[in-house]
């Protein structure tokens, strides 16, 4: 890792800028939020796939019927239509607290922004460099794809803040610092919920734990410890090993028959160890993808997927940087390792199902300034820069070709 004396009054500088960031980003966020809600209403829906949708007919369902902000018995009703049911419930609580089916889409919003300083403090902790920090802290903050995705009641939002603010404290007990109650309690929560919302994420998180404090016992030659260590995952496994594996299993039945649906895609899909050589393949291909580029033909989901899709392209020097940080020199390696096997596990669960890897774009995000953090930014920039311009002119023959 990077280390870097910097002076308190300047990072207190730099933490009010982070700051100001924030407060930018809610800004543009909430300014979108009222466009989408009350004047694009004119001439589309203002829904991003099928769940919005759904989402806020069950919010809408609890306003009307809930006789109190918990009603037990018609939250019972609103997880019956779903696996998962976290979301559903704190969208619904949230509509009937403020009398308003919209109120999750602000919950998103705040969410999303919180997102912005979390990103700041883990590329911080990861590099040492506050100019890093802030230039990750900026890309989450304005790029358009993490901008309009949290005007919806997607869950996604959620589900990112939780995941990075895990990282951050992995990378604090990396760095030997003290984690409080507080913010363990916090973590906790966080991926209790996220468990309830989404399959197999929690689960990954758990694994990325364990692989870390591992490592570190064999490093630091604590071998009762490590033993333990691999005691105490055995035991886990025997317990709760079926209800870990079903979420595995549903995510797999679910959605692994849909990028035989995608066209290429179905090639770069990782059906077992003999497919490994595909797994590069595929994470530049979700880096490149978390909406669908769709330029020539319109959305068959809706007009701002359709949006999405054509801002999409603003993704691609993020993940062409990322993509080439594989090959550059790490900052943490472990922690590189360990978010790498875990988005490999996640795009292998999902490829193809964009949204189900978009909350995993601030990963892509931290490489790519990360991948800036050295010497001869200038070349690199530069490398990124017609690399980008490259590919997008290969897609826009490809797609050219495709609608003539």
């Amino acid at each position: 890792m990077t280390e870097k004396t910097l002076n308190p009054v300047t990072l207190a500088k730099d933490i009010d800028g982070c700051r100001k960031i924030m407060l930018y980003g809610f800004l543009i966020r909430l300014l979108l939020l009222i466009f989408m809600l009350f004047i694009a209403t004119s001439f589309t829906e203002p829904y991003f796939i099928a769940d919005d949708i759904k989402y806020e007919e069950t919010a809408a369902y609890y306003m009307d019927y809930a006789s109190s902000v918990i009603d037990t018995s018609k939250l019972a009703d609103v997880s019956d239509a779903y696996i998962a049911p976290f979301w559903p419930w704190a969208i619904s609580i949230a509509a009937y607290l403020f009398n308003w089916v919209y109120a999750g889409r602000v919950i998103n919003i705040i969410l999303s922004t919180l997102t912005i300083g979390v990103i700041f403090n883990l590329t911080y902790n990861i590099s040492g460099n506050n100019k890093t920090a802030l230039l990750a802290a900026k890309m989450i903050a304005f790029l358009p794809v993490t901008v309009i995705t949290c005007c919806f009641p997607i869950k996604d939002i959620f589900i990112m803040l939780g995941v990075f603010y895990a990282f951050d404290v992995f990378v604090s007990l990396q760095k030997g610092e003290k984690v409080g109650m507080l913010r363990a309690l916090i973590c906790a929560t966080l991926m209790v919920g996220i468990y309830y919302s989404r399959g197999a994420v929690t689960e990954l998180l758990v694994v990325f734990f364990f692989g870390f404090f591992l490592m570190k016992f064999i490093r630091e030659k604590r071998y009762l410890a490590a033993i333990l260590s691999i005691l105490l995952a055995v035991g886990v496994m025997a317990v709760f090993g079926r209800a870990i594996m079903s979420s595995f299993e549903t995510k797999l039945e679910d959605y692994g028959g849909e990028a035989v649906t995608e066209g290429g895609v179905a090639a770069l899909t990782v059906h077992g160890i003999t497919d490994i050589y595909k797994l590069p393949f595929a994470i530049f291909f979700a880096n490149l993808q978390p909406i669908k580029m769709n330029l020539f033909t319109g959305s068959i989901v809706s007009w701002w997927h359709n949006v999405l899709a054509h801002a999409n392209i603003s993704i691609y020097p993020v993940a062409i940087a990322n993509f080439l940080y594989i090959f550059g020199k790490k900052h943490n390696t472990l922690f590189w390792t360990l978010s790498m096997i875990m988005y490999s596990a996640v795009i292998s669960l999902s490829l193809g199902v964009f949204r189900h890897y978009l909350f995993l774009i601030p990963l892509e995000i931290i490489n790519c300034t990360l991948y800036f953090d050295v010497e001869k930014t200038g070349n690199r920039k530069t490398a990124v820069i017609f690399g980008s311009l490259g590919l997008f002119m290969l897609m826009l023959i490809y797609t050219l070709r495709i609608a003539l």
